[in-house]
């Protein structure tokens, strides 16, 4: 019979409290966590209970039933880990952390409608690395086009479906797709497009904001709370007055319209200097002849 050592105990005991201690850490850093963090999680969890085990009495033995027929059968501390990896937790109705398709964390429970604009809202971002090559390459243009599909479902969902902070989502990122097609017609310089697709982005971006305004003004109210702080948090005020900048300069270059010139120059001027480092005018060509020239 194999002889364990004297020192393996009391390390493994060791061991195990520390990786407890690890991911009652991360639990806390990461209350919603992505699916593969889940998992990283359970084995943690698994692996450190398992250590901690061999310091208590006892001997606890399973079998587990796998999929065609196969079975696990363990004991001792690799019991233990098999139970703490495979079985979900003990108390009943502990809900799955919360994510969208693509496993990022979301802040509350979402419907159906919420979740399809949590989608194209992603597929809409997805859109921006053309943007930045709008300029030279003629295949970056016709990504864009895929815009304005993308802008006409996301806007497609009635209102009173939406939660406050996915209404004001479903017209930010409508925006953001307006101004990425209306970048890709100026570059072709197609008129007609851009002076629709950046009076639109106006337009929904107007929107946004006075949502956001009207939720200032009824700031006691949770659900008003609840959206100007997530907005304050994600920035969402300092990019739709971005992007609405971005639309009114294109569009008054267009028309040469030295008032919507200004009124993009006065937009950008709201944004937050932070917000300005991150996405200064030298990476903002549709932003350059207004802002400048001001």
């Amino acid at each position: 019979m194999t002889t364990i050592p004297k020192w393996l105990v009391p390390a493994a005991f060791l061991f195990g409290i520390a990786f407890l201690v690890a991911i009652l850490a991360l639990v806390v850093k990461i209350p919603g966590p992505t699916p593969t963090q889940f998992t990283v999680f359970r084995i943690i969890i698994a692996l450190g209970g398992a250590a901690f085990s061999m310091a208590l009495t006892g001997f606890l033995t399973i079998q587990l039933n796998l999929p065609k027929g196969g079975q696990i059968v363990a004991g001792g501390a690799l019991a233990v880990f098999v139970v703490l990896y495979f079985y979900s937790p003990a108390i009943p109705g502990i809900p799955k952390p919360l994510v969208d398709e693509r496993g990022n964390p979301l802040l509350s429970p979402a419907n159906d409608a919420e979740r399809q604009v949590i989608r194209l809202k992603n597929e809409i971002g997805d859109l921006r690395q053309f943007l930045v090559s709008v300029q030279s390459y003629p295949s970056a243009r016709q990504e864009l086009e895929k815009a304005i599909p993308l802008a006409e479902g996301i806007l497609s969902f009635n209102d009173s479906s939406l939660s406050p902070r996915r209404r004001y989502i479903k017209y930010e990122y409508a925006t953001y797709a307006y101004v990425d097609a209306a970048a890709g017609a100026m570059y072709d310089n197609d008129r007609a497009k851009v002076e629709e697709y950046a009076s639109q982005a106006m337009k929904t971006a107007d929107t946004a904001l006075s949502m956001l305004d009207a939720a200032e003004h009824t700031y006691e109210s949770a659900d008003s709370r609840f959206l100007t702080d997530w907005v304050v948090s994600d920035d969402g005020k300092d990019r739709v007055l971005y992007l609405r900048a971005m639309a009114a300069c294109m569009l008054g270059s267009m028309r040469s319209d030295s008032k919507l010139k200004s009124e993009a120059s006065d937009d950008w001027k709201k944004v937050h200097k932070s917000y300005q480092d991150a996405y200064p005018l030298t990476g903002t060509p549709e932003l350059n002849s207004c802002v400048n020239s001001a």
